[in-house]
């Protein structure tokens, strides 16, 4: 054995074409190589969710970035047109064996006869109720996002935004819109306001990361979408009045807004049915130089 402790043969053996992170799961000692040169060996993985609900994802040895990208879920329709999930796409610092939670955002509901849809898992609120053969007003989509921790709401570190959901008039994807009857779209910097109307039924305002509840139908009917879920939830749309806001339809619902560490991959109105989540991950890619302890041999 040559007097390097057998390094030599491993870096022999990388050089002809066995992966790192072959190596790295065998357990054998790799020293002295960066992590570009690590990435260039390994090729990506990709994890892709798409069930509604929470899921985990464990980081793989190796790997000391991952790439997201989350899609949140559209707002249901009903005589409007629910608004369409938003798009959160960034690249996050990891270690290997970090656990990482997945919640994927559901669509919401059309309305029944005489009752609002439901909305979407992870945030989306349901939409207001009316009155027997018409239709509620739909609920709105759930968001999708990644936590970190223990999984709560304030450890979410991408975000994905659901679409609002809609009433008599289209459901809204974000922006701040609070026009009568319409609700107002959530912000990175708060929850959306409810859609209002003169007379009538309000929609509710949202809270925290959960859309707000559209209104009830008013006379004559028409009621109001339910908010999307995200980093702050939309607000309910407000109950139909001839000539104010929606007209005799109930206002659409607003769409939850999005977050990134940086404020940055954040694009409205991209995603319709559920949600979903993507996470990419490559060996070696983002990481400091290796240096693992080298096996001793003797003799």
């Amino acid at each position: 054995m040559d007097g390097d402790g057998g390094l030599g043969a491993v870096r022999t053996q990388a050089r002809r074409g066995a992966t790192f992170a072959g190596l790295l799961a065998a357990g054998v000692a790799v020293t002295g190589f960066t992590g570009s040169s690590l990435a260039q060996a390994a090729a990506p993985v990709t994890a892709t969710f798409t069930t509604v609900g929470a899921a985990t994802y464990t980081v793989p040895a190796g790997v000391c970035q991952v790439a997201i990208d989350a899609k949140g879920a559209a707002g249901g329709t009903e005589t409007g047109t629910g608004g369409l999930g938003g798009e959160a796409t960034a690249t996050i610092t990891v270690t290997a064996g970090q656990v990482l939670q997945v919640n994927v955002g559901g669509q919401g509901s059309p309305g029944g006869d005489g009752t609002g849809g439901a909305g979407g898992s992870n945030g989306g609120a349901g939409g207001g109720s009316d009155t027997a053969p018409s239709s509620g007003g739909a609920g709105g989509g759930g968001a999708s996002d990644v936590r970190t921790g223990g999984f709560s709401a304030a450890e979410r570190i991408v975000v994905a935004g659901g679409g609002g959901g809609g009433g008599g008039t289209t459901g809204v994807t974000g922006t701040s819109i609070n026009v009568a009857g319409a609700g107002g779209g959530g912000t990175p910097g708060g929850p959306g306001a409810a859609g209002t109307v003169p007379v009538g039924n309000s929609g509710a305002a949202a809270v925290g990361p959960a859309g707000g509840k559209g209104g009830n139908a008013s006379d004559p009917p028409g009621a109001g979408g339910g908010g999307g879920g995200g980093l702050f939830g939309g607000g309910g749309g407000g109950s139909g009045l001839t000539g104010v806001g929606g007209g005799d339809d109930g206002g659409g619902g607003g769409g939850g807004s999005g977050f990134t560490p940086t404020g940055t991959g954040l694009t409205q109105a991209v995603n319709a049915g559920n949600g979903s989540v993507t996470i990419t991950s490559t060996v070696g890619a983002g990481c400091t130089t290796i240096l693992v302890v080298a096996p001793s041999f003797t003799g």
